[in-house]
């Protein structure tokens, strides 16, 4: 625990640059108001330019630090001094992801913070984001406030997706042809269960069916970022190895967890294809 505490508190210590760059960020979005010609108010013009710079902020930061914690160290030689602390693997990998997860979420709120003291409208923020976003007053969709719920998620998913792509740029090997491969039936497979559930218009089952894709994906980055930590060490070569292969173990599980015929009353598949059956019979009957 102690050396987990020891770089976590390393990692977030060398990033003091990155958060002042987000407080500065803030303060210009709380002083934007001051200019002329805008006919919003200044509680609204805070709230959409606040918005609007935490996400891209957010998603900024997860591809950087997704494709530095592990993969920019490792192909530097810097991950070895973290293995030369009497740390285990695990608390290495868990000290260096915490502290980027930590990293996006406090820098987010540094931009945030400014435009929040000064008086921010928030809710018409998440309004003008229905409106980028096609989501129709009525429902039809997912509102802003439930998407803005979901952004920590994407912001982890930037985060573990980016490492991969990462490593596979700077060492090389013939081992992105199998990360290729692995991205390619889970994205044929999303397609291909998507435009069923669209031919039968299960709008629900849509976005179950998208869920429980999007949470196998990202169960599978979480484990094979760790074992990548865990077995490939301070070898780039290795390290590869182990995390293509841990993704295209999740990639084919996800697959086929999907597009089995057999019905699993514990997760979602079994709503999707009830709701599939009950839509089909009613056409079937007119």
């Amino acid at each position: 625990m102690r050396g987990f505490t020891l770089l976590f508190g390393r990692d977030l210590q060398q990033r003091w640059m990155l958060f002042a760059a987000s407080f500065a960020m803030g303060l210009f979005i709380a002083a934007i108001p001051l200019l002329r010609g805008s006919r919003l108010s200044p509680a609204e013009l805070r709230g959409a330019a606040g918005l609007t710079a935490a996400l891209i902020w957010c998603a900024v930061l997860a591809i950087l630090l997704g494709g530095s914690i592990f993969t920019r160290d490792l192909t530097e030689n810097r991950l070895a001094f973290d293995f030369r602390l009497p740390v285990r693997p695990g608390a290495i990998w868990a000290a260096r992801l915490l502290a980027a997860s930590f990293t996006i979420a406090l820098a987010a709120a540094l931009v945030l913070a400014p435009s929040a003291l000064f008086g921010m409208d928030f809710a018409s923020a998440a309004a003008g984001l229905d409106v980028l976003l096609g989501i129709e007053p009525g429902g039809v969709g997912v509102p802003s406030r439930s998407f803005l719920a979901f952004a920590p998620i994407a912001a982890l998913a930037l985060l573990l997706l980016a490492n991969p792509a990462a490593l596979a740029a700077r060492a090389r090997q013939s081992w992105a042809g199998v990360d290729l491969f692995s991205v390619g039936i889970v994205s044929l497979a999303a397609t291909w269960g998507w435009q069923l559930l669209e031919l039968w218009e299960a709008r629900t089952a849509l976005w179950r069916t998208g869920a429980l894709v999007a949470t196998l994906a990202l169960l599978g980055a979480v484990v094979a970022s760790f074992i990548q930590i865990s077995r490939g060490r301070t070898e780039a070569d290795r390290a590869q190895k182990s995390l293509s292969l841990t993704l295209f173990a999740a990639a084919f599980s996800a697959v086929a967890l999907c597009q089995s015929p057999t019905p699993i009353d514990t997760s979602a598949k079994h709503f999707v294809f009830g709701e599939v059956r009950q839509i089909r019979s009613a056409a079937l009957g007119q």
